[in-house]
């Protein structure tokens, strides 16, 4: 079988097209205002706080768990640019170009894996995939930990039988320490290269590694004031879905982490885009695991033990944790494309039996699965605009005096102009603790805690259990108008004489 260069090429320019097409008027993802709130809060008064999620864990008066390095590189670049949506999304943008670089550097320049041409290719298989397609433009740990992480498996890739042996491993604890900082599923990260560098019997750079390390990610406790702050954050860590941090008995721990492996089926098989990474990770490694032992086999260990790792410690199965192994899948794709496929010319050509087509038909499954999640991902604008609208023609002016409960991207760009702005995400986590916030007792309950206007989407509405929009008054609050697909009610305790004006 043979397979011309031009039509992969092809592929991959209309994936780097869409990639940029996506960026414009990208929408934007719920934990950009999470975090960006984080972000707000810690370089206008010093603390980092949600607001928008008042009433959950005492956030609204200081977070003592929060993604320490990811929050402070947004304050350093609020500084620069100021707060806004495109500033937080262009962390990541950045995090990605970082990071191919350190990919382009491992794969051309250090290893000579593939040509400078074809790593155009691999970046594109890099991109296409949803997970990293749309997370180089969200504002969350993902990207930034997957560009340090690389980083530092580079480190200690190439520490092996060098002279400078040490000063690799201080720059892989380095980076992996950071990595920590960012978010703590960075832990995942000194697992591996523990194991990597015992089973290369790297002995002493163990200990460098492991002290270097562990000593960067202390500092993730550095504002913590008391023993009693620390009991308070690993309280709000034990709280989370992760089994395997639930107990201080070794028997449970033990089977906690037993559970979250044999639960890790949840991430891998999510929807279909994980569905078909996952089968074809398994067919690479099925494929290739004669040649994987033989060749690289300290990849194949430490991408499995990443893999036990995020299983064990991840505080619960998100399938967008599995950002960061991703680049070692692509690198064993590599390395079992180089060794099975021939590049003649301007030419693939493919060996004619099962194990090839098998592989072509789950690449091309894959690509053509990203591709429908990337295309939705692209199409998806946002306007800021409509926000301003919804303050002009609804709320009556002084703004700033007044609290709303509206969608959690509603801080873009209206954060400065009320008194308290309360994501709707909130009202979810308290119906967990307070089953009776819905109907008639949820717009008491706004009304008790000052909320003067709630915009409510479809969804919401549905889920408070709420009578037809077609009434105009519920409770203490009027229906004053439908925008945007958002449903606007105002407390009937404020004069409406100036709506509409």
């Amino acid at each position: 079988m043979i397979i011309g260069k031009k039509t992969i090429y092809i592929i991959a320019y209309f994936i780097f097209a869409l990639f940029c097409f996506s960026l414009y008027k990208r929408l934007p993802h719920i934990d950009d205002a999470w975090l960006g709130e984080q972000v707000y809060w810690l370089n206008k008064d010093g603390i980092v706080k949600n607001v928008l999620m008042k009433y959950f864990l005492n956030s609204h008066n200081e977070l003592i768990a929060y993604h320490k390095l990811t929050i402070w590189f947004g304050v350093f670049f609020v500084k620069i640019f100021g707060f806004s949506l495109l500033t937080l999304k262009s962390i990541s943008l950045i995090s990605l170009l970082i990071f191919l670089s350190a990919y382009y550097y491992y794969c051309v320049t250090l290893n000579k894996l593939v040509s400078k041409q074809n790593f155009i290719l691999v970046a594109g298989l890099i991109l296409i995939a949803p997970h990293v397609f749309e997370f180089s433009f969200v504002y969350r740990p993902e990207l930034p930990m997957m560009a340090t992480s690389f980083i530092s498996f580079i480190f200690l890739d190439i520490s092996r039988n060098n002279k400078r042996e040490t000063l690799y491993i201080i720059g892989s604890a380095f980076f992996t320490g950071l990595s920590v900082l960012i978010h703590l599923n960075g832990l995942i990260f000194i697992s591996a290269s523990v194991v990597f560098l015992i089973y290369r019997k790297q002995y002493k750079s163990i200990i460098y590694f492991i002290i270097i390390t562990l000593g960067i990610s202390a500092y993730y406790f550095s504002h913590f004031d008391s023993i009693q702050e620390f009991n308070s954050w690993r309280e709000i860590i034990s709280s989370t879905e992760a089994d395997s941090l639930k107990s201080n008995e070794f028997t449970k721990v033990l089977f906690g982490m037993l559970s979250s492996v044999f639960n890790e089926h949840l991430r891998l098989f999510h929807s279909p885009k994980e569905i078909v990474l996952t089968l074809f990770t398994v067919l690479i490694i099925v494929l290739g695991f004669s040649q994987f032992k033989k060749q690289k086999p300290g990849l194949l260990l430490y991408f499995f033990i990443l893999f036990l790792s995020i299983a064990i410690i991840s505080i619960n199965k998100s399938s967008k944790y599995s950002v960061v192994y991703y680049p070692y899948i692509v690198l064993l794709i590599i390395y079992y494309v180089k060794k099975n496929f021939t590049i003649k010319g301007n030419k693939f050509i493919i060996s004619k039996n099962s194990r090839s087509y098998l592989f072509i038909f789950f690449l091309s499954l894959f690509i053509a699965t990203s591709l429908f999640y990337d295309i939705l991902i692209s199409s998806k604008k946002y306007y800021p605009s409509h926000n301003r609208n919804i303050t002009m023609k609804y709320i009556e002016s002084p703004s700033q005096n007044k609290t709303i409960l509206a969608p959690m991207i509603f801080i873009f760009d209206e954060i400065d102009n009320y008194n308290e702005i309360i994501g709707l995400m909130s009202i979810n986590e308290r119906k967990k603790t307070e089953p009776n916030l819905k109907g008639n007792d949820f717009f008491i309950t706004a009304n008790n805690e000052g909320i003067d206007y709630i915009l409510l989407t479809d969804y919401y509405w549905k889920s408070l259990d709420l009578p037809d929009t077609l009434v105009t008054q519920i409770s203490h609050f009027n229906i004053i108008g439908r925008e945007y697909e958002l449903i606007i009610l105002q407390n009937n305790m404020i004069s409406n004489s100036n709506i509409g004006e």
